[in-house]
């Protein structure tokens, strides 16, 4: 089968299945799927915080954390929460009341998340980086709906015509020198229409959408128009 070249013509198929997949969808207003802070949040600076110490309300507060990550909370002074998620804090400060106060219950809530710093480049209208809010529940085991690399792309204008969307690059950061790199196939989600498929972003990731240097057309109008 014959490889083409031919931007202005992957241009018109990219608006073709955008329009197709995406009828009159916003992604800033799109759903994304619901997914534990517990397991999948890291506190940062930004983040509004509620601590409860049962039946001490005097040791009890909410907090804005700073930049820095760590909050200063009455007789143990400092803490740092930059990292960890509302269950490991939650352990972090019940030892550190643990020698004041017996058998302290130390519970943390979510209240406010802060945004979502995302640096995206490549074929994009317009590279840089970008604040994405995230909608937040409460409780003790609260949820968040994070942005989605559909969101943060519309955020930057759009891909270009000469974008691969089936290889987009997404670079995180786990820990302070952990990284991965992941590969993701927007075109997939494109042809299934369905935001719920769509990947979740993190604090701090990077999204690289590379150059596509040559294109299937037969392959991807068949896919069109299937």
């Amino acid at each position: 089968m014959k490889w083409l070249n031919l931007p202005a013509l992957h241009e018109l198929l990219l608006m073709l299945v955008f329009a197709f997949s995406f009828p009159q969808t916003n992604f800033a207003q799109s759903p994304s799927p619901i997914i534990s802070t517990n397991t999948d949040y890291y506190l940062g600076g930004g983040d509004n915080i509620k601590i409860d110490v049962y039946d001490v309300p005097q040791l009890s507060a909410e907090y804005q954390i700073p930049a820095g990550g760590a909050i200063q909370m009455p007789i143990i002074g400092s803490i740092s929460l930059q990292g960890l998620t509302l269950e490991q804090a939650a352990q972090v400060i019940t030892r550190a009341y643990s020698r004041i106060v017996k058998k302290p219950l130390v519970t943390i809530s979510l209240q406010a998340a802060r945004p979502l710093n995302i640096w995206l480049s490549g074929e994009i209208s317009r590279p840089g980086s970008y604040l994405l809010p995230l909608a937040n529940g409460g409780g003790t085991r609260p949820s968040v709906q994070f942005p989605t690399i559909a969101q943060a792309l519309e955020k930057a204008g759009g891909i270009r015509a000469s974008a691969d969307i089936r290889r987009v690059i997404v670079r995180r950061r786990l820990k302070v020198n952990q990284q991965i790199t992941i590969t993701y196939n927007l075109w997939d989600n494109l042809q299934t229409g369905q935001t719920t498929q769509d990947m979740t972003l993190r604090d701090g990731d990077q999204i690289l959408v590379p150059a596509l240097d040559k294109i299937n057309l037969a392959n991807d109008l068949g896919l069109l128009s299937g």
